[in-house]
């Protein structure tokens, strides 16, 4: 089968002219840290994405690693405590571990044993503490601006949020259940709001203001899919099925473009379609992984080459105990014979593949590192690609999600993980094994960089050309699968060529051909 057309992928493209990330390679220090950031004193300060550049672990705890010649860094790591209001605190059992203190000017989160007996574990990894009181605006000022300018700059950000069932993530990621199709219908940022709406707000922001001075021109676009059973489904289209490509990007999901704040609020009123369902733990639990992509494609004045960025939310479904006094289900059923307990056994699986990914990428290069010779050399560059990572063990592509995350895994997408962490007694060892988690992708380091760059008429020319090969052969005639392939194809260069018209002047020969200048239901992301 053939591999699904990213746009841009048959365009020349000049690497010497990518856009500077404004990541510095010489140990400089990083932004300024606000609510509980190592080096920084407490309290919320919401920085301006346009003044502070993209995070850099030197200055606030660590260096990055030059080897070969390449700036690796380590993925970003924060913690948030879900607070004690909003916990199910009498409910179940107290498990052996507990979350005994944390120390947000420090980063540091202690997990003892729940008897007092031992000391426990300090666990030190993270960038970022957010305890209890950390409201969303200042969850937002600790986290994200420097995110949004190394998305603007053209760099691909993921963003995940990672615990377990009913410990925040949706909530970081989107704000309480209900209040987006609310806000939506109404319009405006509410103080509940999550980072999500506010970074694409951020993002047009700063995107406008590059316009304003001239620099570029530029598109922003947004879809939204969950992963439930399997393969991505949009949440923007009915659950009409979506794809992963061989370039591991979304496609066939609907592309919405963020123009105006209630584009912005549209795009994320779409997580009310996501599947939930009650649990002993949750009451509105999710049932599926919900990603949302915002993708940024800009056309430099001065150059005339156009660059591609994403910046992707995942909301994961939480790990769940399928038996034992804290199940989070009914203990009086097999829960392999109900709905909402395969959805965690699979939400399970995901998340136990993932953190598998994250360790064979970490062993696989390490081993590559410590040869120390000249073929080693070789070898270590050849470790940080996808395929031969695939060879060596790192199964990426048995899963959705993981193939998404590929970019953070062995790519140059600058990643940051927030841990949502349960204070309940009952949920000690889930929260002792989200950080044992966050300790693993902590030591995560990859290349984040800024993608290629193509020359915009080179582009127009060969997403023209590309549409045209694609109906040439859904008009010939094609199996149901591959015609589903072949028109989210047509779809894909379609939009691109809409949001090129948007930012230049097609040339003579594309002119014409135009897009569509909205989502219909397919495409790539």
């Amino acid at each position: 089968m053939d591999a699904v057309a990213e746009p841009g992928d048959r365009g020349k493209h000049d690497e010497a002219d990518e856009v500077d990330d404004g990541l510095p390679d010489d140990g400089s220090p990083g932004p300024t840290r606000s609510v509980g950031t190592k080096g920084g004193a407490a309290g919320a300060s919401r920085a301006s994405a346009s003044a502070s550049g993209p995070p850099t672990k030197a200055g606030w705890r660590g260096h990055p690693d030059d080897i070969d010649g390449r700036v690796y860094r380590p993925a970003i790591v924060a913690v948030r405590i879900k607070p004690v209001s909003a916990e199910r605190m009498g409910e179940g059992v107290a498990a052996d571990k507990r979350v005994s203190r944390w120390d947000e000017a420090a980063g540091v989160v202690t997990i003892g044993d729940a008897d007092g007996s031992r000391a426990g574990r300090d666990f030190d990894f993270p960038e970022v503490v957010l305890g209890p009181d950390a409201d969303q605006e200042a969850t937002y000022g600790a986290l994200m601006p420097p995110l949004v300018a190394a998305f603007l700059a053209g760099v691909d950000v993921n963003f995940l949020a990672f615990g377990q069932t009913g410990s925040g993530k949706t909530h970081l990621i989107f704000g309480p259940p209900g209040l987006c199709s609310r806000a939506h219908a109404s319009g405006g940022v509410r103080p509940e709001h999550g980072v999500l709406v506010r970074t694409a707000l951020a993002a047009l922001e700063g995107l406008r203001a590059k316009e304003a001075a001239g620099e570029v021109r530029g598109v922003l676009t947004g879809c939204m899919v969950e992963l439930h059973w399997g393969g991505p489904e949009d949440l923007l289209h009915g659950r009409k099925p979506a794809y992963v490509d061989a370039r591991h990007r979304i496609v066939g999901a609907t592309l919405l473009p963020v123009e105006e704040p209630e584009d912005a609020m549209r795009l994320v009123a779409a997580v009310e379609e996501r599947t939930t369902g009650a649990t002993l733990m949750n009451d509105t639990s999710s049932r599926s992984h919900c990603l949302t992509q915002l993708m940024l494609t800009q056309r430099d004045v001065a150059t005339n080459k156009v660059t591609h960025s994403r910046f992707i939310f995942y909301d994961m479904m939480g790990s769940e105990r399928a038996k034992g006094d804290n199940s989070a289900y009914d203990p009086t059923k097999n829960n392999k014979l109900t709905a909402t307990g395969m959805e965690g056994i699979m939400a399970n699986w995901s998340l136990s593949h993932l953190r598998q990914c994250v360790v064979n990428v970490r062993a696989t290069r390490k081993a590559s590192r410590t040869k120390g010779t000249k073929a080693a050399s070789t070898t270590s560059r050849r470790s940080a690609s996808k395929d031969s990572l695939e060879e060596k063990g790192v199964a990426f592509k048995m899963h959705p999600l993981t193939q998404i995350f590929a970019q953070s895994l062995v790519g140059s997408a600058l990643t940051c993980m927030v841990l949502t962490v349960s204070q309940a007694p009952r949920n000690g060892r889930e929260s002792y094994n989200s950080l044992t988690f966050g300790a693993d992708l902590a030591t995560l380091r990859n290349v984040p960089a800024p993608g290629p760059s193509w020359d915009y008429d080179a582009l127009a020319r060969e997403a023209r050309k590309a549409k045209r090969d694609s109906e040439a052969i859904i008009k010939r005639g094609v199996s149901d699968k591959y015609r589903d392939i072949r028109l989210a194809e047509v779809y894909a260069w379609t939009e691109l060529l809409a949001s090129l018209a948007r930012i230049g002047e097609l040339p003579g020969d594309v002119a014409g051909g135009g897009g569509s200048g909205g989502g219909g239901g397919g495409g790539a992301a």
